[in-house]
């Protein structure tokens, strides 16, 4: 991600002059009530997080993909196998408990977090 900054940059630059219906735009003519507008650092900031988030969230899918792929063979090879299909089941109940758990957060109007 060395490259980001520098480019997030121009193009906020770009959508300041140039705006479209964009994210970027908006955050580039985004007001508080008093009249400031984000910093650069912040626009950098935000833009990161969503990048690195589309990042890891679809390095996540794809890898859970390519495993509840292999998951299904192994279940359709081993129908008939009682004891197989049982060691399968266990470690995908786990998994799926853990992100039921997770909590999530939510931004309030105010502009702070909350944990539900």
């Amino acid at each position: 991600m060395g490259e980001l900054p520098p480019r997030v940059a121009a193009a906020a630059e770009e959508r300041r002059s140039d705006p479209r219906d964009d994210l970027l735009t908006a955050l580039v003519q985004f007001r508080y009530p008093d009249g400031r507008g984000l910093t650069s650092q912040v626009i950098m900031e935000i833009c990161t997080l969503i990048i690195a988030g589309g990042d890891d969230t679809t390095t996540g899918l794809v890898a859970n993909s390519v495993r509840e792929h292999r998951h299904r063979q192994r279940l359709e090879d081993d129908a008939g196998d009682v004891h197989a299909r049982a060691t399968m089941v266990a470690p995908v109940m786990s998994r799926m408990a853990s992100l039921h758990s997770t909590a999530s957060i939510t931004a309030t109007s105010s502009g702070s977090c909350r944990t539900n």
